[in-house]
């Protein structure tokens, strides 16, 4: 008896040797492809340096394969761990209690911050004259009416391996408690990351969250205060709704109703209005180095970081507001890094003047073209499909790496 109770103890220790033995194998294995992915990253990264004719390959395989190889050696857990938990934000307030002169306050400070952006923002290489050349490139064109308007789209995968771009122009009508009609008129610009899906997502779903707020927040009829809070929390909604952990997408929305043209943003996606010849910026972009925004990406436990030439929040992406990316968050279980709530302005259409236009466009166009120089180009006569077209060849032209997204919309 005595020996087979050795025999057993015996067995067992071998077994749980084993089994750490294999555990321990495992990761090796794990760190030694981590480390495999990060040189060959750098070999691509070489061959970027050498072989300038299929630079845009071997750069984006460096990219890929050294960020893949950094989330198996620093996976996002250790990150969460190195965050107090007193950083972790309260839950978003879904409060609907804002007085009008409390909206009034916040549509004129955020329509003023997205004016000073333009004021200050230089122009870039984008050139208008610059389209011929990439005409063929481009990938989609649609043009059509909604309602009294009329828009143009176009939107190339220019130097990306995947189109992550997504857009929307419909109309709906809004019947209210107190029997009111109102007729919307929604356009949208969605730039997907780490996938199209989030952009999908938003596209499909976008109208029937809001077309369900502005019911809810509107039951005596159309107010400002009910407009701004359907919105936000419309945004709010398809953040939480949307399943995938690891894709997002920024989003720029234009909806006319009312008496006046309402722009939502998150991210760095823009909205523009060519009104008459004055260019008027409707929205702000969402940068991590913006002062105004340092406070709300902190306490959603963020940190803005320089990294390879460009401003991101904690080394994870390059914006600190988006819809989606449930696998950004600091603390187990918190809110993620990125906020969702969009900024919101408002602009009477009675300041309008008539065939004025409207741009909607991803940051593929941003990055090298400047609001000025995209009210300039659309200052014409031409076909809004003419427009969207033109704009978009220019800005491969001028040496955009994104995809790009271009709308114009030709208002009444």
């Amino acid at each position: 008896m005595e020996g087979s109770s050795s025999l057993t103890v015996s067995s067992s220790n071998l077994s749980h040797l084993y089994g750490s033995c294999s555990s321990f194998l495992t990761i090796c294995q794990e760190k030694l492809e981590a480390i495999g992915r990060i040189a060959l990253a750098a070999i691509a990264g070489l061959g970027y340096l050498i072989s300038l004719t299929c630079w845009a390959e071997a750069k984006e395989m460096a990219i890929s394969q050294f960020q893949q190889g950094c989330n198996i050696l620093f996976p996002i857990e250790i990150a969460r761990s190195l965050v107090p938990i007193e950083k972790h934000i309260n839950p978003i307030n879904h409060d609907s209690t804002n007085s009008p002169e409390a909206i009034a306050l916040k549509l004129e400070k955020e329509l003023s911050c997205a004016q000073s952006q333009m004021k200050n923002e230089k122009d870039k290489a984008f050139n208008i004259a610059q389209t011929e050349r990439n005409r063929a490139a481009l990938d989609s064109i649609d043009y059509h009416r909604e309602g009294d308007v009329s828009l143009g789209v176009c939107s190339t995968i220019g130097k990306r391996s995947e189109m992550e771009d997504q857009h929307l122009a419909t109309t709906f009508s809004c019947q209210l408690n107190n029997r009111e009609k109102h007729d919307a008129k929604l356009f949208g610009v969605f730039d997907g990351h780490g996938g199209d899906e989030a952009a999908v997502f938003v596209k499909e779903h976008l109208k029937e969250q809001l077309h369900f707020y502005l019911q809810e927040y509107n039951p005596d009829g159309l107010t400002d205060v009910g407009i701004w809070n359907a919105l936000k929390m419309t945004f709010v909604t398809l953040s939480e709704a949307f399943p995938e952990e690891k894709q997002g997408t920024t989003a720029t929305v234009a909806l006319i109703l009312g008496d006046k043209l309402w722009v939502a943003n998150v991210g760095d996606s823009r909205t523009v209005l060519c009104n008459g010849v004055t260019p008027i910026q409707l929205s702000e972009d969402s940068k991590p180095n913006n002062p105004r925004l340092l406070k709300g990406i902190e306490m959603r436990g963020g940190k803005p970081m320089y990294y390879r030439g460009q401003w991101t929040v904690s080394l994870f992406i390059n914006i600190p507001r988006a819809i989606g990316d449930h696998n950004l968050a600091m603390v187990e279980g918190g809110p993620g890094i990125l906020n969702p709530r969009p900024k919101i302005t408002a602009y009477p259409l009675s300041s309008i003047a008539p065939k004025s236009r409207l741009v909607l466009a991803c940051d593929g166009l941003w990055d090298v073209a400047s609001t000025r120089q995209v009210v300039e180009a659309v200052n014409s006569d031409l076909p809004a499909i003419e427009m969207a077209h033109n704009i978009t060849a220019a800005a491969l032209a001028a040496g955009s790496r994104d995809n790009i997204t271009t709308m114009v919309v030709h208002l009444p």
